[in-house]
Protein backbone atom coordinates (compact mmCIF):
# COMPACT_ATOMS: atom_id res chain seq x y z
CA UNK A 1 0.00 0.00 0.00
CA UNK A 2 1.49 3.49 -1.12
CA UNK A 3 0.35 5.67 2.30
CA UNK A 4 0.34 5.69 5.75
CA UNK A 5 -2.32 7.29 8.02
CA UNK A 6 -2.44 7.93 11.87
CA UNK A 7 -3.32 10.27 14.75
CA UNK A 8 -1.49 13.32 15.06
CA UNK A 9 -3.67 14.25 17.40
CA UNK A 10 -6.12 11.96 18.81
CA UNK A 11 -9.70 12.58 17.35
CA UNK A 12 -8.56 15.66 15.95
CA UNK A 13 -5.67 15.76 13.18
CA UNK A 14 -4.97 12.71 10.88
CA UNK A 15 -1.71 12.79 9.73
CA UNK A 16 -0.72 10.73 6.47
CA UNK A 17 2.03 10.01 3.99
CA UNK A 18 2.27 8.43 0.66
CA UNK A 19 5.52 6.92 -0.48
CA UNK A 20 5.69 6.42 -4.16
CA UNK A 21 2.52 6.33 -6.10
CA UNK A 22 -1.11 5.94 -4.92
CA UNK A 23 -1.89 2.96 -7.51
CA UNK A 24 -5.59 2.65 -8.78
CA UNK A 25 -5.99 -0.25 -6.23
CA UNK A 26 -4.71 1.85 -2.91
CA UNK A 27 -7.76 4.42 -3.50
CA UNK A 28 -10.96 2.06 -1.84
CA UNK A 29 -8.86 1.36 1.04
CA UNK A 30 -7.58 4.86 1.70
CA UNK A 31 -10.92 6.39 1.48
CA UNK A 32 -12.23 3.36 3.81
CA UNK A 33 -9.31 4.29 6.46
CA UNK A 34 -10.11 8.26 6.27
CA UNK A 35 -13.62 7.48 6.65
CA UNK A 36 -13.33 5.60 9.72
CA UNK A 37 -11.19 8.18 11.59
CA UNK A 38 -13.22 10.75 10.21
CA UNK A 39 -15.82 8.62 12.20
CA UNK A 40 -13.74 8.55 15.24
CA UNK A 41 -12.81 11.81 15.17
CA UNK A 42 -13.78 14.07 18.70
CA UNK A 43 -14.16 17.10 17.14
CA UNK A 44 -15.82 19.44 15.02
CA UNK A 45 -13.51 19.33 12.26
CA UNK A 46 -10.80 16.57 12.01
CA UNK A 47 -8.22 17.93 9.89
CA UNK A 48 -6.02 16.03 7.43
CA UNK A 49 -2.10 16.89 7.37
CA UNK A 50 -0.17 14.92 4.48
CA UNK A 51 3.85 14.40 4.02
CA UNK A 52 3.35 14.63 -0.07
CA UNK A 53 7.42 14.81 -0.24
CA UNK A 54 8.16 11.34 -1.24
CA UNK A 55 5.11 10.66 -3.32
CA UNK A 56 6.05 10.47 -7.04
CA UNK A 57 2.86 10.11 -8.63
CA UNK A 58 -0.35 11.13 -7.71
CA UNK A 59 -3.76 9.68 -8.12
CA UNK A 60 -5.76 10.15 -10.98
CA UNK A 61 -8.51 12.84 -10.98
CA UNK A 62 -11.30 10.36 -11.81
CA UNK A 63 -10.07 8.18 -8.90
CA UNK A 64 -9.91 10.98 -6.49
CA UNK A 65 -13.63 12.32 -7.67
CA UNK A 66 -14.27 8.75 -6.04
CA UNK A 67 -13.26 9.64 -2.78
CA UNK A 68 -15.98 9.84 -0.54
CA UNK A 69 -14.01 10.91 2.82
CA UNK A 70 -14.06 14.72 2.11
CA UNK A 71 -17.84 14.92 1.95
CA UNK A 72 -17.42 13.46 5.59
CA UNK A 73 -18.94 16.37 7.65
CA UNK A 74 -16.81 16.13 10.01
CA UNK A 75 -13.83 16.76 7.52
CA UNK A 76 -11.45 19.98 7.96
CA UNK A 77 -9.00 21.34 6.66
CA UNK A 78 -6.11 19.35 4.17
CA UNK A 79 -2.58 20.97 4.54
CA UNK A 80 -0.13 18.90 1.98
CA UNK A 81 3.27 19.54 3.11
CA UNK A 82 6.26 19.07 0.51
CA UNK A 83 4.78 18.57 -2.67
CA UNK A 84 6.88 20.53 -4.87
CA UNK A 85 5.74 19.00 -7.96
CA UNK A 86 3.94 21.42 -10.18
CA UNK A 87 1.32 19.28 -11.33
CA UNK A 88 0.49 17.67 -8.15
CA UNK A 89 -0.22 21.16 -6.54
CA UNK A 90 -2.48 21.72 -9.42
CA UNK A 91 -4.09 18.30 -8.78
CA UNK A 92 -4.67 19.11 -5.29
CA UNK A 93 -6.01 22.65 -6.27
CA UNK A 94 -8.52 21.05 -9.20
CA UNK A 95 -9.56 18.93 -6.37
CA UNK A 96 -9.90 21.61 -3.64
CA UNK A 97 -12.47 22.56 -6.07
CA UNK A 98 -14.00 19.92 -7.15
CA UNK A 99 -15.34 18.77 -2.99
CA UNK A 100 -15.29 22.11 -1.91
CA UNK A 101 -12.67 21.77 0.73
CA UNK A 102 -10.17 23.75 2.24
CA UNK A 103 -6.46 22.96 1.06
CA UNK A 104 -2.97 24.50 2.22
CA UNK A 105 0.43 23.83 0.49
CA UNK A 106 3.11 23.96 2.51
CA UNK A 107 6.91 23.57 2.63
CA UNK A 108 6.85 21.51 6.21
CA UNK A 109 5.39 20.25 8.84
CA UNK A 110 6.48 23.04 11.07
CA UNK A 111 4.43 25.52 9.12
CA UNK A 112 1.47 22.99 8.59
CA UNK A 113 1.34 22.80 12.47
CA UNK A 114 1.33 26.68 12.72
CA UNK A 115 -1.08 27.20 9.91
CA UNK A 116 -3.25 24.94 11.44
CA UNK A 117 -2.63 26.30 14.95
CA UNK A 118 -4.06 29.41 13.67
CA UNK A 119 -7.09 28.26 12.35
CA UNK A 120 -8.05 26.09 14.67
CA UNK A 121 -8.08 27.60 18.19
CA UNK A 122 -9.81 24.53 19.53
CA UNK A 123 -6.73 22.43 19.42
CA UNK A 124 -4.13 21.89 21.73
CA UNK A 125 -0.78 23.21 21.88
CA UNK A 126 0.53 21.28 18.25
CA UNK A 127 4.31 22.76 19.03
CA UNK A 128 4.11 19.94 21.39
CA UNK A 129 3.42 17.21 19.84
CA UNK A 130 6.29 17.24 17.53
CA UNK A 131 10.40 17.30 18.52
CA UNK A 132 12.43 19.23 16.95
CA UNK A 133 14.46 16.99 15.20
CA UNK A 134 10.97 15.61 13.28
CA UNK A 135 11.11 14.96 9.44
CA UNK A 136 10.08 18.36 8.11
CA UNK A 137 11.21 20.40 10.96
CA UNK A 138 12.75 23.97 10.13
Amino acid sequence: MGFRLSWLVEGRVIEGAVVGGIQPGDQPAFDREMNRMLDAGTGEFVHYVTDASNMDKPASFNDLRKMTFPRHPRYGRTIVVGNRDPIQRMISTIAAGVFNIQVRQVDTMDAALEFLQQVDVTLPDLNAIRAPSSPGST
